[in-house]
């Protein structure tokens, strides 16, 4: 079904996103593993949105629709909307105001809370946990 081809696309992103995110900040760059922690955010949110909702032609219609249906809907807890929406904002300072406005946990937390909607996500759609470190433990 082309639902679920969407999905498997877009958890795929999801996960490869996540783990860049884990190598940057191991590699010191905050704003570039924010970035992509939130890019593995908003590909999960889209997977659980698939078939859910109509496309959105933007990130924040997207967020929207992940709040509207998902979060207001009742099927995931308000934290994570609330995550998604502060990845958002936190990927738009560090691609596009200058200076250090990111404190040094900045790059932990984002992948934390990218971790956190993902797992999430996978859990809405029947798919169990993502089987992926959390940051600072060893790959298994």
């Amino acid at each position: 079904e082309q639902r679920q081809v969407l999905v498997a696309a877009h958890l795929s992103q999801a996960g490869k996103r996540f783990a860049a995110a884990r190598d940057l900040v191991r590699a010191g760059a905050r704003e570039d593993a924010i970035s992509r922690a939130y890019h593995a955010a908003f590909h999960a949110a889209t997977a659980a949105l698939a078939g859910r909702a109509p496309g959105a032609n933007t990130h924040s219609g997207a967020i929207t629709l992940f709040a509207l249906h998902l979060i207001q809907g009742g099927d995931l807890p308000v934290n994570l909307g609330r995550a998604l929406d502060t990845l958002f904002r936190a990927r738009r300072s560090g691609d596009y105001d200058p200076g250090p406005l990111l404190d040094q946990d900045g790059g932990d937390l984002a992948v934390s809370q990218a971790q956190a909607i993902s797992a999430a996500v996978r859990g809405l759609l029947g798919l169990g946990g993502w089987p992926l470190p959390r940051v600072g433990q060893p790959d298994a």
